[in-house]
């Protein structure tokens, strides 16, 4: 299988894989089904082979009653993205993980509600067991054959500065399905004719917010005559407003109808009785953590057991946000609104572990059922940082046309140290694309966020320069720009 193989018919890859977690969800539960008949009657080897002689008899009918279990397993894959065609083995497996867990657990729960016993617990504990140990090693050799049959060449144009940020980025994130093999700069660049080669070159192109549109355009026609290759574009933040565009028509003429930055009627009303329904399970069931951690954080210092701040909510009107206070009292007495800090000295040892568990923003289910907030959308700012913002960036004023969230878009594709501006396209993107099936999956997408802590995201952006030093890679200077390459 050559590598121009999978470009074309990625997608039969891809269902190949999707076919494969399919199978090994049915086997697992097939095996365990079996071991536990062999150790009912003693022979391992009948046993094993009615794993497959009594498929199309009583175990079908095993299986029938295990639908919900395939679906729901299905769509959390799809949702944790465990294909290892575009992640690392190890973050394919986390999702992995993540998702046979939740659906067991799911199994299980279901079983208790319905006080009937679909699978009994001894079968989904080992069943579990089986699967984690079979997907882990079917997701590895799968990968082990992607990357020797797929290793996609990056390059990335716009200006210098721009360029060499993302660059940064795009090496610290150590993609092995990707390389990058050029950064080329803008103010480099004479014609569109100069790019011509390095697009034949490469498979996907990074094109930035500051590249001129002239380049963009000429780039983006070119690259759509060509097969397989993918642009990706950087989007300036009034680009945002096209996504979802309806199509409509000046006499003959195709116009794009770019609507208000607003949720309409039926969705705020949709949004609100899932607020209010998940807000009142959340404290029901979360009423023991806020007790205990209520009485830790009050016998740790004396000090109160909330932290109440005036933040901003939908059409700039003010509210007050609770949270189980995480740093020591009176800590902006000296400092005034200070923007959170890495490692700050003010965070107690209770708060350190409250913050990483993210169990201090429990309480602000209370703002959400008293409609102050939502579970999902822009985080809340205080009034002082929007009008800094504002005047940098005029389009942080639109984060208040939906009311804040618990979790958000930027919340769980975002970094800890990511750029207000970046953040501000998460935030866009969700109100542009809201729906509540995208509510459904930031929520999923929060738990993952909430185990899956990467440690790069409070370092800070280091220097292309130091990048390359740590990556053991040089960037040779040429006439466009820089190559990419391996250090001695």
């Amino acid at each position: 299988m050559s590598k121009d193989f999978f470009k074309k018919h990625y997608a039969l890859i891809r269902l190949f894989e999707i076919t494969l977690d399919l199978f090994f969800l049915l086997f697992s539960f097939l095996l365990v089904v079996q071991v536990k008949a062999y150790f009912e009657t003693g022979d391992f080897v009948q046993s094993f082979i009615n794993i497959f002689s009594n498929f199309l008899g009583a175990k079908l009918e095993v299986l029938r009653t295990q639908i919900l279990y395939i679906v729901v397993a299905i769509v959390l894959f799809m949702v944790y993205q465990v294909s290892v065609t575009k992640k690392r083995y190890s973050q394919a497996m986390a999702g992995t993980i993540l998702a046979l867990v939740m659906t067991n657990v799911f199994v299980f729960f279901l079983s208790a509600m319905m006080k009937r016993v679909l699978v009994d617990s001894m079968t989904i504990g080992f069943t579990l067991v089986s699967q984690l140990v079979l997907f882990a090693i079917y997701k590895y050799v799968f990968y082990r054959i992607i990357l020797k049959i797929d290793k996609r060449c990056v390059l990335i144009i716009g200006p210098e500065s721009e360029a060499k940020l993302i660059a940064t980025k795009f090496l610290m994130d150590k993609e092995e399905h990707r390389h990058l093999k050029y950064v080329l700069f803008e103010s480099l660049i004479k014609d569109s004719n100069d790019l011509i080669k390095y697009i034949d070159i490469a498979d996907d192109i990074i094109l930035l917010e500051g590249l001129s549109e002239r380049y963009k355009n000429n780039i983006m026609t070119y690259c759509l005559s060509k097969m397989h290759k993918r642009v990706y574009l950087i989007p300036k933040l009034y680009e945002i407003n096209i996504v979802n565009s309806k199509i409509d028509q000046i006499r003959d003429t195709p116009v794009f109808v770019s609507q208000s930055l607003h949720l309409s009627l039926t969705q705020r009303f949709i949004k609100r009785a899932t607020d209010i329904i998940i807000a009142i399970i959340g404290l029901i069931i979360s009423a023991p953590i806020l007790a205990v951690v209520a009485l830790l954080i009050k016998f740790s210092d004396k000090g109160p057991v909330f932290y109440k701040q005036e933040r901003v909510t939908r059409n700039n009107r003010y509210f007050t946000l609770i949270k189980f206070r995480t740093m020591i009292v009176d800590a902006e007495k000296h400092t005034g609104a200070v923007w959170q800090l890495e490692n700050d000295p003010r965070v107690t040892k209770i708060g350190k572990l409250l913050r990483a568990t993210r169990i201090d923003e429990l309480p602000q289910l209370i703002n959400v059922l008293k409609g102050e907030m939502s579970l999902i959308g822009p985080r809340p700012e205080r009034e002082i940082f929007i009008q800094q913002f504002v005047q940098s960036i005029p389009d942080f004023k639109f984060r208040v046309n939906v009311k804040p969230g618990i979790t958000g878009l930027a919340q769980v594709l975002g970094k800890y140290n990511s750029e207000p501006v970046d953040k501000l396209r998460f935030d866009l993107l969700y109100i542009r694309n809201y729906s509540f099936l995208l509510d459904i999956k930031i929520l999923f997408l929060t738990v993952k966020a909430v185990l899956d802590r990467d440690a790069s995201a409070t370092l800070g952006i280091p220097s292309f320069e130091s990048i390359l030093e740590k990556e053991n890679l040089v960037a040779t200077p040429f006439i466009l720009g820089v190559e990419i390459k391996k250090g001695l």
